[in-house]
Protein backbone atom coordinates (compact mmCIF):
# COMPACT_ATOMS: atom_id res chain seq x y z
CA UNK A 1 0.00 0.00 0.00
CA UNK A 2 2.82 2.72 0.66
CA UNK A 3 5.81 0.58 -0.09
CA UNK A 4 8.49 0.76 2.64
CA UNK A 5 7.82 2.81 5.60
CA UNK A 6 10.19 4.03 8.17
CA UNK A 7 9.42 5.80 11.33
CA UNK A 8 10.36 9.30 9.54
CA UNK A 9 6.92 8.69 8.18
CA UNK A 10 5.20 7.10 11.09
CA UNK A 11 5.77 10.31 13.05
CA UNK A 12 4.51 12.98 10.20
CA UNK A 13 1.55 10.76 9.70
CA UNK A 14 1.27 11.59 13.92
CA UNK A 15 1.73 14.98 13.21
CA UNK A 16 -1.10 15.11 10.83
CA UNK A 17 -3.23 14.13 13.34
CA UNK A 18 -2.31 16.39 15.80
CA UNK A 19 -2.58 19.14 13.97
CA UNK A 20 -6.14 18.14 12.88
CA UNK A 21 -6.83 18.03 16.55
CA UNK A 22 -5.82 21.10 17.31
CA UNK A 23 -7.34 22.76 14.19
CA UNK A 24 -10.66 20.85 15.72
CA UNK A 25 -9.81 22.15 19.07
CA UNK A 26 -7.82 24.93 19.13
CA UNK A 27 -6.21 23.64 22.02
CA UNK A 28 -2.22 24.92 22.15
CA UNK A 29 0.95 22.99 20.88
CA UNK A 30 1.77 22.40 24.38
CA UNK A 31 -1.23 20.39 25.18
CA UNK A 32 -2.26 19.12 21.72
CA UNK A 33 -0.94 15.38 22.87
CA UNK A 34 -1.95 14.83 26.24
CA UNK A 35 -5.63 16.70 25.32
CA UNK A 36 -5.77 14.27 22.06
CA UNK A 37 -4.90 10.93 24.39
CA UNK A 38 -7.92 12.05 26.89
CA UNK A 39 -9.92 12.41 24.09
CA UNK A 40 -9.10 9.11 23.00
CA UNK A 41 -9.62 7.47 26.18
CA UNK A 42 -13.34 8.91 26.42
CA UNK A 43 -13.93 7.19 22.78
CA UNK A 44 -12.74 4.06 24.07
CA UNK A 45 -15.04 4.51 26.98
CA UNK A 46 -18.05 5.32 24.92
CA UNK A 47 -16.85 2.62 22.51
CA UNK A 48 -16.17 -0.12 24.75
CA UNK A 49 -13.01 -0.24 23.40
CA UNK A 50 -9.86 -0.99 26.09
CA UNK A 51 -7.55 1.91 26.24
CA UNK A 52 -5.00 0.62 28.15
CA UNK A 53 -4.39 -2.88 26.21
CA UNK A 54 -4.48 -0.29 22.61
CA UNK A 55 -1.87 1.54 24.59
CA UNK A 56 0.25 -1.17 25.25
CA UNK A 57 -0.66 -2.86 21.77
CA UNK A 58 1.00 0.57 20.78
CA UNK A 59 4.22 0.56 22.82
CA UNK A 60 4.88 -2.75 21.29
CA UNK A 61 4.43 -1.56 17.67
CA UNK A 62 6.70 1.24 18.57
CA UNK A 63 9.47 -1.21 19.93
CA UNK A 64 9.34 -3.60 17.44
CA UNK A 65 9.30 -0.96 14.84
CA UNK A 66 12.49 1.00 16.13
CA UNK A 67 14.12 -2.08 17.00
CA UNK A 68 13.70 -3.42 13.11
CA UNK A 69 14.68 0.06 11.99
CA UNK A 70 18.24 0.35 14.07
CA UNK A 71 18.36 -3.09 13.42
CA UNK A 72 18.14 -3.34 9.11
CA UNK A 73 19.69 -7.20 9.37
CA UNK A 74 16.79 -7.88 12.15
CA UNK A 75 17.46 -11.65 12.61
CA UNK A 76 15.06 -13.77 10.41
CA UNK A 77 15.41 -16.68 13.76
CA UNK A 78 13.79 -14.28 15.89
CA UNK A 79 11.47 -13.11 13.43
CA UNK A 80 10.24 -16.77 12.96
CA UNK A 81 9.47 -17.09 16.59
CA UNK A 82 8.00 -13.87 17.26
CA UNK A 83 6.67 -12.35 13.96
CA UNK A 84 3.77 -10.44 15.35
CA UNK A 85 7.18 -8.56 17.36
CA UNK A 86 8.30 -7.87 14.06
CA UNK A 87 4.95 -7.23 11.80
CA UNK A 88 4.49 -3.88 10.25
CA UNK A 89 1.50 -1.58 10.74
CA UNK A 90 0.16 -3.00 7.44
CA UNK A 91 0.85 -6.36 8.57
CA UNK A 92 3.44 -6.94 6.71
CA UNK A 93 6.68 -8.78 7.94
CA UNK A 94 10.34 -7.07 7.36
Amino acid sequence: MFGTVDNTQRASWARVAIDAFIKATRTDEGDAISDLLCNLMHYCAESEADFLAELNRAALHFQAETEIEENDDADPAAMAENPHHYQRHDGMAD
